[in-house]
């Protein structure tokens, strides 16, 4: 596992999807090109608490599917926070910055894996 990225959630995603590597990329560019939108919709969400909770369920969720925990946790905490009341505008900023911040990390981990499992058999 590393720091990003869950690498056991890969695995058993990739054993779901019948070892076939090529699907899970495909699920992999997916994610990457939605990456930008739900960025935004994060970063356009301004004051409005029930927007920025929506946006962060519909980040945290599909990175939870890929095991991308440094996306998937801050975004979590964050709408936990939004549902349970009105958190701080620094607990919000604080947690939109750590998500900015494992983009790249996340990114280069998934495309590890990626490199890993396109070179060699799969061994589930």
């Amino acid at each position: 596992m590393s720091a990003a990225v869950d690498h056991r959630v890969l695995d058993q995603l990739h054993v779901a999807l019948g070892g076939d590597t090529a699907v899970l990329r495909r699920v992999i560019d997916s994610y990457f090109s939605g990456l930008p939108a739900r960025l935004e919709a994060l970063r356009g969400a301004g004051t409005d608490l029930g927007l920025l909770c929506r946006a962060a369920h519909g980040l945290a969720s599909p990175s939870a599917t890929l095991g991308v925990r440094a996306i998937a946790d801050p975004c979590l905490a964050l709408e936990r926070a939004l549902e349970e009341g009105k958190p701080s505008p620094m607990f919000i900023a604080e947690h939109l910055a750590c998500i900015e911040r494992a983009i790249e990390p996340s990114s280069e981990a998934l495309k590890g894996w990626l490199a890993k499992h396109s070179t060699e058999p799969f061994l589930s």
